[in-house]
Protein backbone atom coordinates (compact mmCIF):
# COMPACT_ATOMS: atom_id res chain seq x y z
CA UNK A 1 0.00 0.00 0.00
CA UNK A 2 2.76 2.58 0.80
CA UNK A 3 4.89 1.43 -1.71
CA UNK A 4 3.89 3.61 -4.65
CA UNK A 5 4.55 6.62 -2.34
CA UNK A 6 8.54 5.83 -2.65
CA UNK A 7 10.82 6.67 -5.29
CA UNK A 8 11.90 3.03 -7.30
CA UNK A 9 15.44 4.02 -5.64
CA UNK A 10 15.02 3.74 -1.91
CA UNK A 11 18.31 4.19 -0.47
CA UNK A 12 17.85 8.08 0.03
CA UNK A 13 15.01 7.17 1.57
CA UNK A 14 16.20 4.82 3.84
CA UNK A 15 19.71 6.73 4.61
CA UNK A 16 16.94 10.01 5.20
CA UNK A 17 14.65 7.64 7.50
CA UNK A 18 17.87 6.30 9.73
CA UNK A 19 18.71 10.12 10.61
CA UNK A 20 15.58 10.91 11.10
CA UNK A 21 14.81 8.15 13.55
CA UNK A 22 18.27 8.81 15.54
CA UNK A 23 17.19 12.06 16.08
CA UNK A 24 13.45 11.43 16.77
CA UNK A 25 14.26 8.70 19.71
CA UNK A 26 17.14 10.73 21.31
CA UNK A 27 20.40 10.18 19.17
CA UNK A 28 22.69 12.86 17.48
CA UNK A 29 20.59 15.60 15.35
CA UNK A 30 21.87 13.62 12.25
CA UNK A 31 18.94 14.91 10.40
CA UNK A 32 19.00 18.48 11.07
CA UNK A 33 22.60 18.42 10.95
CA UNK A 34 22.31 17.40 6.91
CA UNK A 35 19.29 18.71 6.38
CA UNK A 36 17.89 21.43 8.68
CA UNK A 37 14.86 21.22 10.58
CA UNK A 38 12.57 18.29 9.90
CA UNK A 39 9.33 19.70 9.05
CA UNK A 40 8.02 16.28 8.56
CA UNK A 41 4.51 17.49 8.11
CA UNK A 42 5.29 19.84 5.27
CA UNK A 43 7.99 16.91 3.50
CA UNK A 44 5.12 14.84 3.35
CA UNK A 45 2.68 17.36 2.32
CA UNK A 46 3.43 16.41 -1.62
CA UNK A 47 1.96 12.94 -0.90
CA UNK A 48 -1.52 11.31 -0.46
CA UNK A 49 -1.54 10.37 2.86
CA UNK A 50 -4.47 8.29 4.71
CA UNK A 51 -5.31 6.49 7.85
CA UNK A 52 -4.97 3.41 6.35
CA UNK A 53 -1.16 4.76 4.81
CA UNK A 54 -0.38 5.46 8.48
CA UNK A 55 -1.54 2.23 9.45
CA UNK A 56 0.28 0.49 7.11
CA UNK A 57 3.32 2.32 7.62
CA UNK A 58 3.01 1.49 11.48
CA UNK A 59 2.63 -2.26 10.23
CA UNK A 60 5.50 -2.21 8.49
CA UNK A 61 7.48 -0.76 11.45
CA UNK A 62 6.28 -3.31 13.64
CA UNK A 63 7.35 -6.16 11.40
CA UNK A 64 10.99 -4.88 10.85
CA UNK A 65 11.03 -4.27 14.96
CA UNK A 66 10.03 -7.82 15.15
CA UNK A 67 12.42 -9.16 12.39
CA UNK A 68 15.22 -7.14 14.46
CA UNK A 69 14.58 -9.08 17.08
CA UNK A 70 13.29 -6.34 19.52
CA UNK A 71 11.12 -7.07 23.14
CA UNK A 72 7.34 -6.94 22.89
CA UNK A 73 7.70 -4.13 25.39
CA UNK A 74 10.31 -2.27 23.36
CA UNK A 75 8.37 -2.87 20.17
CA UNK A 76 4.98 -1.37 21.83
CA UNK A 77 6.86 1.82 23.48
CA UNK A 78 8.65 2.42 19.48
CA UNK A 79 5.20 1.54 17.76
CA UNK A 80 3.18 4.26 20.26
CA UNK A 81 5.82 6.71 20.16
CA UNK A 82 5.58 6.63 16.23
CA UNK A 83 1.76 6.51 15.99
CA UNK A 84 1.69 10.04 16.69
CA UNK A 85 3.89 11.46 13.99
CA UNK A 86 2.82 9.09 11.26
CA UNK A 87 -0.96 10.17 12.04
CA UNK A 88 -0.11 13.65 12.00
CA UNK A 89 0.76 13.28 8.41
CA UNK A 90 -2.68 12.10 7.10
CA UNK A 91 -3.71 14.88 4.56
CA UNK A 92 -6.30 12.76 3.06
CA UNK A 93 -9.58 11.49 3.42
CA UNK A 94 -10.09 7.86 2.36
CA UNK A 95 -12.71 9.03 0.02
CA UNK A 96 -10.53 11.31 -1.66
CA UNK A 97 -8.51 8.46 -2.92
Amino acid sequence: MIGPLFPEDINPVIDKQYMFLSQFLGGPSLYSDEHGHPMMRARHMPFPITRRHAEAWLSCMRSALEEAGHTPELRDLLIERLSGPAYHFVNTSEEET
